[in-house]
């Protein structure tokens, strides 16, 4: 697979696809308040998400702007929605949602689980983050266990106790 000339990335992309396990087959992610204990239940006020999904390749396209390509793991998201970096701890708001067929992008409002899609303007996104829809009600301070490496709080800088 040559990224630089994006040749192979379609085989790539279908065997993905075919490999990788559907969304469906996976149970829903378990949300848990960021420092509680690993065994810890999680809080019954916690929403599962909006959307989920994971980056999983990072590019520049010729306008030097950096393209996350992306599977949507579970819900929807929509374009111009804020998303939560919960690996990188940063709310993000992509320019787009786009299919790419070649040099052609396809934009699209809303993306389903199971889609492969790429997101533009998503700056502090690297590959193997996990992307939650921020629109989804479940507030701040989450980790998904078995995702991440890290913890989280989103607003643990404005909130950080003196």
């Amino acid at each position: 697979v040559s990224a630089l000339r994006s040749r192979g990335l379609e085989p790539l992309l279908d065997a993905a696809v075919a490999l990788l396990p559907a969304p469906t087959d996976r149970p829903t992610p378990t949300l848990r308040v960021a420092g509680a204990a690993p065994d810890a239940p999680p809080a019954p006020t916690l929403q599962a998400p909006a959307g989920v999904a994971l980056a999983f390749k990072v590019v520049h396209d010729f306008k030097r702007r950096p393209i996350v390509f992306a599977r949507v793991y579970s819900g929807e998201l929509r374009a111009k929605g804020a998303l939560v970096n919960s690996s990188a701890g940063v709310l993000e708001r992509p320019s787009g949602i786009f299919r790419i067929e070649g040099d052609r992008y396809e934009p699209l409002e809303v993306v389903h689980t199971g889609e492969i899609v790429a997101f533009a303007g998503l700056k502090q996104t690297a590959t193997g983050d996990t992307l939650l829809c921020a629109s989804g009600g479940f507030g701040a301070g989450l980790a998904l266990p078995n995702a991440d490496a890290h913890a989280l709080d989103v607003h643990s800088n404005a909130e950080a106790p003196a």
